[in-house]
């Protein structure tokens, strides 16, 4: 190995461009972007986190915010996602289906200036779901936004 940093297929999915283009799509419709963000474990990925962030955030994604999962089976035990909301305003936004008339669900409901769920909220969906689940909880969803004060301090 020559030492070049190497450059992955899905590289495309995380360039400036490809997210202008995202909020470009859900920005009409006050839509939610999501996707994989990598470890903070390993230091390049931080900087990677970092980045990405900030990119959201100038492209106009308000409230862009990194959650950690832990996975057992991954090398470091624990993988990163962001959520970043596409609004033009930092009102309370509530997703309506067009069709029913019916609340979607608590993902579409964004109830701080923070970007944090509002666990009551979580917890009525989850509460009145048909299937119940053997992992998770809405008090797990809203932690998977409390993260280390190290990586806390370094992506905020």
């Amino acid at each position: 190995e020559n030492g070049d940093k190497q450059v992955l297929p899905s590289s495309v999915l995380y360039t400036e461009e490809y997210f202008k283009a995202l909020y470009q799509l859900l920005q009409p419709n006050h839509g939610v972007l999501m996707f994989q963000a990598e470890t903070y474990n390993i230091p390049s990925n931080l900087e990677e986190i970092k980045k990405w962030r900030s990119v959201l955030m100038n492209i106009g994604f308000e409230n862009a915010r990194y959650g950690t999962i832990a996975i057992p089976t991954y090398s470091t035990g624990q993988i990163g996602f962001y959520v970043a909301h596409a609004t033009t305003s930092q009102v309370e936004t509530t997703c309506i289906d067009s069709e029913s008339s019916h609340e979607k669900g608590p993902t579409c409901t964004e109830t701080n200036q923070s970007g944090e769920a509002d666990l009551s909220i979580i917890t009525k969906y989850f509460d009145e779901m048909l299937a119940k689940t053997f992992y998770y909880h809405p008090k797990i969803h809203r932690s998977a936004f409390d993260l280390p004060l190290w990586v806390e301090e370094s992506i905020y």
